[in-house]
C-alpha cells in the first residue's frame, strides 16, 4: 500500500490509471495460501470475529483531484465482497482514528440512552487505518461526498446588485455628503 503513494508523483492526472504503476505486487497478488493478507479494518475485536482476507486486487485505481492525489483501491475478498479504501499520503490519520473511535463510543452510549435508542441516533463512522506517520487508508463510503464540494455547491457570490445600497440607505448617504 505504501508503494500507491510515490515519493514523487508520475502525473497529478486525476481519473482511473492502472495499479500496475504503482504497485506490481499488489497488481500480480492473487491468494495463493502461502500469503494471507486480512482485509483492513474488517475485524472489531469481538469473540466470534474471524478476518476477512484478501483474494486480490483490483487492476485499476482511481486517483482523485486533489492536492495530494489520494487514490480509491478496491480489494476484493475470499467472501466475494467488495472492499473499497482511499489510500492517503503526506497525512497523519490517527487523530482521524482516535475521533471515529470516539464516535463509535458515542453510539454505544446512544443504544443504551433509552430517548436515544427510541429516535435511533447514530453517527456514521468509517474506518481509519494509520499505516505510518504520513500514509493511511480510510474506508470509502459509497455516495459521499467532500463537504468542500457541498459548500461550493450551496455558495452564491454576491453580484454587483448584491453589493449596492437600497434606494433609502443611498438617500441617507448622499445627504450626509451633500
Amino acid at each position: 500500500v505504501l508503494e500507491l503513494i510515490p515519493n514523487k508523483p508520475k502525473s497529478k492526472a486525476s481519473g482511473k490509471q492502472a495499479l500496475s504503476e504503482f504497485s506490481t505486487w499488489l497488481d500480480c497478488f492473487s491468494f495463493t495460501g502461502d500469503v494471507r493478507i486480512e482485509i483492513p479494518g474488517t475485524v472489531s475485536g469481538g469473540e466470534d470475529d474471524k478476518p476477512k482476507t484478501v483474494l486480490s486486487f483490483d487492476s485499476e485505481v482511481l486517483c482523485m483531484a486533489s492536492l495530494r492525489v489520494p487514490k480509491r483501491l478496491t480489494i476484493r475478498g475470499m467472501d466475494g465482497s467488495r472492499n473499497d479504501f482511499l489510500v492517503k499520503g503526506g497525512e497523519d490519520l490517527r487523530l482521524d482514528e482516535r475521533i471515529e473511535h470516539l464516535f463509535e463510543m458515542m453510539n454505544e452510549l446512544m443504544e443504551m440512552d433509552p430517548h436515544c435508542a427510541t429516535r435511533r441516533l447514530r453517527l456514521e463512522t468509517y474506518k481509519v487505518i494509520p499505516i505510518s506517520l504520513s500514509v493511511g487508508i480510510l474506508q470509502w463510503i459509497p455516495n459521499s461526498r467532500p463537504l468542500k464540494s457541498i459548500i461550493e455547491s450551496q455558495y452564491q457570490p454576491p453580484t454587483l446588485l448584491d453589493t449596492m445600497p437600497s434606494e433609502g440607505k443611498q438617500r441617507e448617504f448622499q445627504s450626509k455628503f451633500n
